[in-house]
């Protein structure tokens, strides 16, 4: 199937710090189907983009930036 794309949707990334750089974006299923984390060097600006273009359906999803140290290991 598929992935629905054809309608209006924004999604709303929060930040706990916004002066702590994050790990990465929490899923929103079944907006965001999984964690999309920060590449190398990526900004703020270019993680969320790209965690809006894996998205999909319509309306409004929310979303939490994650940090390094909510990370398990």
């Amino acid at each position: 199937m598929k992935p629905d794309r054809t309608g209006p949707f924004k999604l709303l990334v929060h930040a706990r710090d916004p002066h702590t750089q994050p790990a990465g974006v929490r899923a929103c299923p079944p907006f965001l189907p999984h964690d999309v984390w920060r590449l190398p060097g990526e900004s703020l600006v270019q993680l969320v983009h790209r965690a809006k273009g894996i998205a999909v359906g319509q309306g409004v999803a929310c979303t939490w930036l994650f940090y390094p140290d909510e990370v398990a290991h």
